[in-house]
């Protein structure tokens, strides 16, 4: 009977899915057929396997009918019956390649049977070859079996409030990623670790792998060595001046301490004035290299993301380790996280089930602890074991197309965070040559038609999906992206027959946006602006009454006293409590004659207004929504009594006014700017109190 090894490497190669167990310990690397775009190779631990066996022969009723492969009844059976996290994972995303490696391992167990077997197509199960099987792998698998008595009473735990492990998740710009930054602002740097997943990501990508790098041909030795190098030439009888041997090692001496050279010189019976002879020949060795090309391709192990944290974590148990994995669901989760997966699973913080660590990560992780008060089999490398001050965040965009599913198994580890859409407050604005639009406006109304034809909340743009410059979002650049994203992604499965697409000639085609040149046609931009009825920024019609018949530099000077008014104010209300819990969120001062304050979670805002020659101020809740302004308008005795001493105007909808206004104006002297701030803040917090309580009935 053929070892399992010596057998899996010849029936690999008469297979589709390749097989073969890893020499430096107890785990399977296993492969896909390669039919699209080249074999994905996965891993799974002997152990993990030998569960998987148990898990059928305990549910033999279920499985022994399953002797040819059928993906929707090995996947549906394997997500219930798999007890295995990683057998449990791969049943889901890799049917064909895990029932193919279950296969190899029965007909192995119950050689030479079974020789005949076509471990792609078929499966021998009955209750006498599983039980052949579990007891031939379970002597392999008890030489790398986990040590689960691991002592981890000594294990520094540090959860603080951070969730564990969690997932940032919602439609495309709600602001995960800046969610994540804004919860480990306090952080360090050096103790936050990133990267972002994608179809090409695999164990080594993430975990660590040997790469090329130009190394030096001579061999560094460390002091001890260097010394034997020494003792070796003495025992020898050979004559070796000091400045001689400096120079042949010149580049591992360069690298030690003083101390270390003075103890080298002293071990070989040297006399200690001999370290500047050491000096000599480091210098000899230098230049001597300068005239010969000793460089070479070496292979060394490079960590990655994950083993970069995890020994962070270890080495700083007193705080918080992040490791932040951008695009979780863009990447084949099942191939990256491998058996680290098993990890995942903690108690009290700490990984309940140990993995073993391959030879490798054990080198590395051996000198990364060197010297640290840990577990022995931490220290050693020999096991991993998450401990409970890092936390693995990640960011999941749901309307994603280019993606690997997640399985069940897997998303019950995490935490889940929703990210809805919502106004993050930047006043951002459509920039056109002649007319600003106003950005959140246009994410609500696109995403109501969106909402409409898609039945969809994935599809939906967040307030993050197009990034402004200087609070403008440009003619090319919301083309460019947004327009791009609406008829690619978005709408190119639907009928654009909601009136927002339309224009004098029929329906607003992609190439309508732009024009013969390949520029962004404007006149196409306000046609879709228009058909949503999207605000302009400047309060639709509004003139601005002060600039009318300004010169330039009149108009210049009259924008900079708006802005020291208001950077005054927004430092002035800072001071406020109540002011900042609602209001906060705005902090840039503007040069307009007026200053939003979006917090109304209804279609509406409410809005300061100077008047510095008039000496008049407004505060107005502001809506384009006339059904809207008419219910509030039934309940107006009700909300003017609850204001008291705020006497409201009310303005409808007049002409071809689209804008509707209810506003309280003051008299007031901008030479007293506390008392105009005091009033600003009185006035927003109490409208927005009543204002919103009708709003939300």
């Amino acid at each position: 009977m053929k070892n399992l090894y010596s057998y899996l490497d010849s029936a690999s190669g008469m297979s589709e899915f390749k097989a073969e167990l890893s020499p430096r310990g107890g785990y399977i690397t296993f492969s896909n057929s390669g039919r699209r775009g080249g074999a994905k190779y996965f891993q799974i631990g002997v152990d993990n396997l030998l569960q998987t066996l148990k898990d059928m022969l305990t549910h033999l009723d279920v499985f022994q009918h399953l002797t040819k492969y059928d993906e929707t009844e090995w996947r549906n059976n394997g997500s219930l019956f798999f007890t295995d996290p990683v057998a449990n994972a791969n049943s889901t995303v890799q049917t064909k390649p895990l029932f193919s490696t279950l296969s190899k391992i029965i007909v192995w167990g119950n050689q030479p049977e079974l020789d005949e077997y076509d471990t792609d197509k078929d499966i021998a199960i009955s209750e006498n070859y599983l039980q052949n099987t579990i007891q031939k792998l379970e002597a392999i698998a008890e030489g790398f079996k986990p040590n689960m008595s691991i002592n981890t009473s000594n294990m520094k735990r540090n959860k603080g409030d951070f969730p564990l492990q969690q997932i940032f998740y919602g439609a495309p710009g709600t602001g995960k990623s800046h969610k994540v930054n804004k919860e480990i602002q306090n952080t360090p740097n050096a103790l936050v670790f990133r990267t972002t997943f994608h179809p090409d990501s695999d164990y080594s990508t993430f975990v660590g792998a040997y790469k090329p790098t130009m190394k030096s041909a001579d061999r560094l030795y460390s002091a001890d060595e260097l010394i034997d190098k020494l003792s070796e030439i003495k025992t020898l009888g050979h004559t070796y001046p000091c400045h001689k041997f400096a120079a042949k090692y010149w580049c591992s001496l360069k690298g030690l301490s003083a101390a270390d050279i003075k103890r080298i010189v002293v071990a070989c019976d040297f006399p200690e004035s001999m370290t500047v002879e050491v000096g000599k020949g480091i210098a000899i060795g230098e230049e001597m290299a300068k005239h010969v090309q000793n460089d070479k391709i070496v292979y060394s192990f490079v960590p990655q993301a994950f083993l970069k944290a995890y020994v962070a974590a270890w080495q700083n148990p007193e705080q918080p380790v992040f490791l932040v994995i951008e695009e979780i669901n863009r990447g084949n989760c099942a191939q990256i996280f491998g058996d680290i997966f098993q990890l995942l699973d903690r108690k009290d913080g700490v990984s309940e089930y140990p993995i073993k660590a391959d030879q490798d990560i054990r080198d590395y992780l051996a000198k990364e602890f060197a010297g640290y008060d840990l577990e022995a089999n931490i220290l050693s490398g020999e096991e991993l074991v998450l401990p409970a001050n890092l936390h693995i965040w990640a960011t999941m965009n749901t309307s994603d197309q280019s993606l690997f599913p997640i399985d069940s198994a897997f998303k019950r580890r995490w935490d889940w965070k929703y990210m809805p859409i919502h106004d993050a407050g930047e006043n951002w604005t459509i920039a056109l040559s002649d007319v600003e639009y106003d950005w959140w406006d246009f994410v609500e109304k696109i995403n109501n038609v969106i909402g409409n034809m898609t039945s969809s909340e994935d599809k939906k743009l967040g307030y993050f999906f197009c990034k402004a410059c200087n609070g403008k979002i440009d003619a090319e650049k919301f083309v460019n992206k947004v327009v791009f994203y609406l008829w690619n992604d978005v709408f190119k499965d639907y009928e654009l027959s909601d009136k927002a697409f339309q224009d004098g000639e029929g329906k607003l085609t992609f190439n309508k946006f732009y024009t013969p040149l390949g520029d962004a046609n404007e006149a196409t931009i306000k046609t879709l602006m228009e058909n949503l009825g999207v605000s302009t920024s400047d309060l639709i019609s509004e003139i601005d009454e002060e600039a009318v018949n300004l010169s330039n530099d009149d108009l210049s000077a009259l924008q900079q006293k708006r802005l020291d008014f208001w950077t005054r104010y927004l430092k002035y209300a800072q001071n406020d409590a109540d002011y900042m819990q609602y209001f906060g969120g705005r902090q840039t001062p503007t040069k307009n004659y007026y200053c939003q304050f979006h917090v109304l979670q209804k279609k509406g805002y409410l809005c300061v207004v100077i008047k510095h020659k008039a000496n008049k101020l407004f505060v107005k809740y502001e809506t384009m929504d006339e059904q809207l302004y008419n219910t509030l308008y039934s309940h107006k005795a009700a909300i003017q009594s609850e204001l008291g001493d705020i006497n409201l105007t009310w303005e409808g909808k007049v002409g071809t006014r689209e804008r509707i206004d209810i506003y309280a104006e003051y008299n007031v002297d901008f030479n007293n700017e506390q008392s105009i701030f005091d009033l600003i803040i009185d006035r927003l917090l109490r409208m927005r109190e009543v204002f919103d309580k009708y709003l939300n009935n």
